[in-house]
């Protein structure tokens, strides 16, 4: 049982060196809290003027119109549409419209909102309050996906 024992005596003689201590000179904080300001600033800008977020911005918008009524159903699909149209740099909106490699399982949501849109656009009777709801909040998740 001896010979299994491992000489540990040395172990002790072991020095370790002290933790690291982070800078306390008023400087140095300053400075590193300013690099960091600015990181969080110049991410914000980024993601504020990315186009994803643009598009989404003025769907906002297209929706704050809506509610507040200031344009019918049939103005709001077509605004929505044109929307679209550009968000995603196609010229017409059509369920045969390819949709990028990351969507390709979502082809069947696609033609459902597809056909809702068109039918908001050219029916002759207004549409409901609820599919237009429904097309802005579906249209949204198109905006965030697409890519």
């Amino acid at each position: 049982m001896k010979s299994d024992q491992v000489n540990l005596s040395g172990i002790v003689d072991i020095e370790f060196a002290p933790p690291v201590t982070p800078p306390t000179d008023p400087f140095w904080v300053g400075t590193i809290i300013v690099l960091a300001l600015l990181v969080a600033v110049g991410l914000f800008l980024w993601a504020w003027n990315s186009n994803r977020f643009k598009n989404l911005r003025r769907l906002k918008q297209l929706k704050q119109s809506w509610n507040r009524q200031q344009l019918d159903a049939h103005q709001t699909a077509f605004k929505l549409a044109a929307l679209l149209r550009s968000s995603f740099q196609i010229g017409h909106l059509s369920i045969n419209t390819p949709l990028p490699s990351k969507l390709q399982q979502e082809h069947d949501r696609w033609k459902v909102f597809n056909e809702l849109l068109a039918d908001a656009r050219y029916a002759a009777n207004s549409p409901s309050r609820s599919n237009i709801d429904k097309l802005l909040q579906e249209s949204r998740y198109w905006l965030r996906h697409w890519q």
